[in-house]
């Protein structure tokens, strides 16, 4: 078997994080054998749970009440890239990102708090990660309607 380029693998791991294509059309679809596909499996799951772990420490710091604003809306903002990141199965573009800022950069601290404990870091991945999308579906719904709010036309 041939050598996986890097997008390739980030692609077949995407495809194996999502589960719903089954190992055998993966298989054949990216033309790889059942070894690579064991090692791209624990690479995706090391990788995930990296990320997890890193979600629920971010978590955990932003609960507490000691925090500086401006050291809130930035770790809320990593919070919500690493989110999407997770959920979406792809990393933050610049502009997107620049978008969450300029959106967080208008909530006052309750609001950032409020948004944080809406997640609990106790809970399994599975009801995590269910939170944590309903938080990032909410939270892109308010955006999409405060730019439609702004200019109505431009959204037609």
């Amino acid at each position: 078997m041939e050598q996986l380029t890097e997008c390739q693998r980030k692609i077949l791991k995407n495809l194996i994080f999502d589960g719903d294509i089954p190992d055998e059309i993966i298989k054949e679809t990216g033309s790889i054998s059942q070894e690579q596909l064991r090692e791209l499996v624990a690479e995706s799951a090391i990788e995930t749970r990296e990320k997890m772990q890193r979600i629920r420490g971010l978590l955990h710091y932003l609960q507490q009440d000691s925090l500086q604003l401006e050291i809130r809306r930035h770790d809320t903002i990593d919070l919500i890239c690493s989110l999407r990141e997770v959920i979406y199965f792809w990393p933050v573009e610049m502009q997107e990102k620049m978008d969450i800022t300029c959106r967080i950069q208008h909530y006052e601290e309750r609001d950032l708090k409020k948004m944080a404990s809406r997640l609990c870091i106790y809970e399994p991945d599975y009801i995590f990660l269910t939170q944590a999308k309903m938080l990032l579906d909410d939270f892109y719904a308010n955006e999409f309607r405060n730019r439609y709010r702004e200019n109505p036309l431009a959204n037609r």
